[in-house]
Parts: C-alpha cells; structure tokens; sequence
C-alpha cells in the first residue's frame, strides 16, 4: 500500500480507544446524524460522515441514526426530530448547516452538537467545530496535477464557493503553480454540491476550451460527474474527500478508472468518530478539533493510475513531508481566499432549473 493510504488507515485505527477493543462496550449514548441534504451514499463527503457514525455505533454499542433534509427549511425540522426523541448528540454535516447547528445548540444546552467543516471564533458550551486543513489536501492535488501534465493546463470542478471549497480550489490553484509555474489554471463554482450533470457540463467546457489534462473535482457529486465525464475523455482525474477510486469508479469497475490518479482526502469519518467518542467518555469540550497533514487528517490517497510516474511520486511526496513539517505553505487563508495568485479568477456556475 502506498504510504499516503497507509497513514490515513493508521488514523482510523488510532482513532479506536484501546478501551474498546473488541466492540463490547454498551453506551446506551443516541447519536443522530443530519447530512446537507446528499445521500449517505454520495461516494464522497456525507457518505464518509455516515461511515464514521457507522464504525462508532459498532465499536462503543450506541444507537445511531440519520436524517437527509428534503430542502434547506427541514434541516431544522430533522435535527428537531433528534432533540424530540431524546437524543445526546447530534452531529450536522456541512457549512451551510453552521447558522442552524449553532441556534439548536444554543437553545438545547443540555444536548451535545457537533459540524462537520466548521470552526467558530466564539465557544458555545455544547457545540464542536469540526474543521480541515482542505488547503493542504489540495496543494498536493495541484502539485501532483501540474507534474502529469502534458498540456500545462489543469482545471477544478467545485461546489458552491463555500470556504471549505475555496480552500480546496485555492489550494489546488497554488499547488498546480509551485509544481508547474508555466501551467494555465482554470477553475469553476458549480452553486450546488447534487448536480453531477452541470459538473460534468462544465468538465467538457473546461477540456474544450483550455486544453485542460487534469481536472480535480472538489465538488461532492457535482465534482465528481465532473471527473467521471473528464476520466471517460481519457483525462487525468483526481478526486476529492474520500478515495473515489473505491465509490464513484466502483473499485476499478468503472473503465474510465484507469484515469483516476488519485484522491485529496479527508478524514470526516475520523471526525464523527472522535466527537462521539469524545461524548462517551464525557470529554466533550466545546471548541473546535482541526485536522490536518500532521495528525494525517488530510491527505492524498493512493496512486492509482500508471499516468503518475515515479519521479511525479516522489516530488509529492517530497511536498506533503515538507508541507507537514511546515517548510512550505499552502497561501490559502482561513477562510480560503487567496493571496498568492491573484490572476487565477474562478467563475460562477449556475445550475439549471
């Protein structure tokens, strides 16, 4: 197994309190998780959410369940339904729920929230941020990107030009640049995270119109039609949160996955799960957790694909060790503006009614 892999499995692993080995423990905590509206099985960032409360539910005997909200306006209802039903924690997953999550908190002081991909400035007493260093993952989706390239041309499929995104994106852009100073970057907003065919619509723009030979999807299963209609041209593809070549390339089933280079991950799953634990054993500070390269919190997946050669590995690697010992800097700020190449503009994408 390649090294990326490997740290993001040993993770998980740690993330198992030694307490617990064999699963045994009887909690009787009830966990309710409330996705953004995507399906658990959307092969990227609410299926991994899910995944972590799964693993949890095994491992610390707890009752868990989950919500997918119609609409925006029953996000509120679903995390209600928790609250109803007496539930000790309930994790939401998304920055769009952060408005939300924080009001609920702040009137059910008794129970325990946490969100995914959000960080507060103020502490509420019984809320976690769940937060990620997405400007990392992506700087090495950029850099090993501008080292594949033959065209010197490499694009991005995102989602809704949130922060989280942006540090996804922006990340991509400065990493493509330090691999690549004479490689075009071009990058588009898609305004929704459920709208494959638009991402896929906006591949083809980007391949016809920029010669684009890489193309990173950081936009749920927006991104990743963008990458599968990319991957079916025969166009070098990276995918995004969780390994795509294990759920939107079917673990190699889908033909096009011979494209797929690799993925820029991150461990919600471990998220989820350190927020539960951290509930069971009644260590729930409120603040934020933020994962990133040094606790392998984020990363780059496995290579997949024998596009990538041997001397593109190994100046990735040789960027993720320096980037994690913090020799090298993303350029990306806090809330995913950025500074370092301001002639890279990404547009705005609408989806049609």
């Amino acid at each position: 197994m390649h090294k990326f892999a490997l740290s993001a499995a040993m993770l998980f692993a740690f993330a198992c309190d030694e307490k617990y080995p064999d699963g045994s423990m009887n909690s009787g905590l009830k966990v309710g998780l409330v996705t953004d509206g995507g399906k658990i099985t959307d092969g990227t960032f609410n299926q991994i959410a899910y995944e972590g409360g799964v693993q949890a539910a095994k491992d610390f005997g707890l009752q868990f369940d989950y919500r997918v909200p119609e609409s925006t306006d029953a996000i509120e209802h679903n995390i209600q339904s928790f609250i109803d039903s007496d539930y000790d924690l309930i994790v939401t997953v998304g920055f769009l729920m952060t408005d939300v999550t924080k009001e609920m908190a702040l009137r059910n002081p008794d129970i325990k929230f946490a969100i995914v991909d959000v960080t507060f400035e103020e502490t509420v007493g019984n809320l976690i941020g769940l937060g990620f260093a997405e400007d990392q993952a992506g700087f090495l989706a950029g850099a090993l990107a501008g080292q594949v390239s033959e065209n010197k041309s490499v694009a991005v499929v995102g989602g809704l030009s949130i922060p989280p995104v942006k540090r996804f994106v922006h990340g991509f852009v400065n990493g493509a640049k330090r691999s690549c100073p004479d490689c075009a970057v071009n990058c588009s907003y898609v305004m929704s995270f459920g709208a494959p065919a638009t991402g896929a619509e906006e591949a083809r723009s980007l391949i016809a119109l920029h010669g684009a030979d890489v193309l990173f999807g950081a936009g749920g299963a927006t991104g990743s039609g963008g990458i599968l209609e990319a991957a079916g041209q025969g166009i070098g593809v990276i995918g995004v949160d969780m390994d795509e070549y294990h759920t939107t390339f079917k673990g190699g089933a889908e033909p096009s996955s011979i494209n797929l280079l690799a993925s820029a991950t991150k461990r919600i799953d471990v998220a989820v799960y350190k927020a539960i634990q951290k509930a069971i054993d009644e260590n729930f500070e409120p603040g934020n957790l933020i994962f990133d390269l040094p606790n392998d919190g984020v990363s780059l997946s496995g290579f997949h694909s024998t596009r990538v050669s041997h001397e593109a590995r190994s100046a990735v690697a040789s960027m993720q060790s320096e980037m994690a010992a913090g020799f090298i800097a993303t350029g990306v700020e806090a809330n995913g503006d950025n500074g370092a190449h301001p002639d890279v503009v990404c547009k705005e994408v609408a989806v049609p009614e």
